[in-house]
């Protein structure tokens, strides 16, 4: 989801489209998470929400300095694929807009799966429990979803 430039638009598609019986898969790394600015690659050391804590310029700089020289953008939705900035609260609103009602609805799974995530299992049981809080703390959501209709 957080590469589709009309996120809303695309669910209200969904729901209109999906059959009384169908099912859609939708995943979503929400961009005020820890990781949701895709940069995790460029740092020697996990360093968490740098989406937020740096400027957008500044993150698609060290973008273009460190990992992609010919690629000049200006924006996260001008990198190839797009980064739409949505958020776990949005996507929820846009889920509920669009008549899509959860079957399997989770986050963060990766916590359970990866030793490498062990620090954050307890801060995000806590945390992911606390609207608005929690759209900094969900790195991952998983659902499946049938149409209301």
């Amino acid at each position: 989801m957080e590469h589709i430039a009309n996120p809303a638009g695309l669910l209200k598609q969904i729901g209109r489209l999906l059959k009384p019986s169908g099912l859609a898969f939708l995943c979503h790394a929400p961009f005020q998470s820890p990781l949701g600015d895709h940069m995790q690659d460029f740092f020697k050391i996990p360093f968490p929400w740098r989406g937020l804590l740096f400027s957008e310029k500044a993150m698609l700089r060290l973008r273009k300095e460190c990992y992609r020289p010919t690629d000049c953008v200006e924006s996260y939705q001008d990198i190839v694929g797009g980064l739409n900035l949505l958020s776990y609260s949005q996507y929820l609103n846009f889920l509920h807009a669009a008549r899509l009602k959860p079957v399997i609805h989770t986050h963060n799974p990766q916590l359970w799966l990866y030793p490498r995530h062990l620090l954050w299992r307890p801060l995000s049981l806590v945390t992911t429990r606390i609207p608005k809080v929690r759209d900094y703390f969900i790195m991952y959501t998983y659902g499946i979803f049938r149409s209301r209709m």
